[in-house]
């Protein structure tokens, strides 16, 4: 009988992997695993694309693994430029304390922020804040930070 186990990770298809895994591990704290090339014949069968080949870099912290994808070809990939409002929009959040210092330090490594920093008024949620930021790839970012306990 199939049954679901967990989840093995989350995936961003990045422009340069080591300066991807930098804001991981320098801002938000995540432990580089690995970086490889991968097989093109599997890359190539797994997402049906001709002359695609890839290497991958994982980075892990705070319970998730994260994959990043640096693609070697075809020489006719593009890039993804949604909005959060678009449908297929993905992104990565990331609980933190000090919403405004982890932002400052993820503006110095590259990452723009999308809009301002909004703040929960009503629901279980009340008072937690949040942002989006982006990288130069537009893989986004999201802080969450809950209101301090009374």
């Amino acid at each position: 009988m199939a049954r679901i186990k967990g989840v093995n990770h989350t995936s961003f298809t990045v422009s340069d992997l080591e300066r991807t895994m930098g804001y991981f591990t320098d801002v938000l704290g995540f432990e580089s695993l690995d970086i490889s090339p991968r097989d093109p014949e599997l890359v190539q069968t797994v997402t049906a694309i001709p002359g695609s080949g890839m290497v991958v870099g994982y980075v892990q912290g705070h319970g998730q693994k994260v994959e990043l994808v640096r693609y070697t070809g075809p020489d006719d990939r593009g890039q993804v430029d949604s909005r959060p409002c678009d449908i297929g929009f993905a992104h990565l959040a990331i609980d933190v304390d000090g919403i405004e210092m982890v932002a400052a330090e993820l503006e110095a490594h590259g990452l723009h922020r999308v809009g301002g920093i909004g703040s929960v008024a009503d629901g279980p949620n009340r008072g937690t804040r949040a942002m989006f930021l982006r990288d130069w790839d537009g893989v986004c970012i999201e802080l969450i930070e809950a209101p301090a306990a009374p």
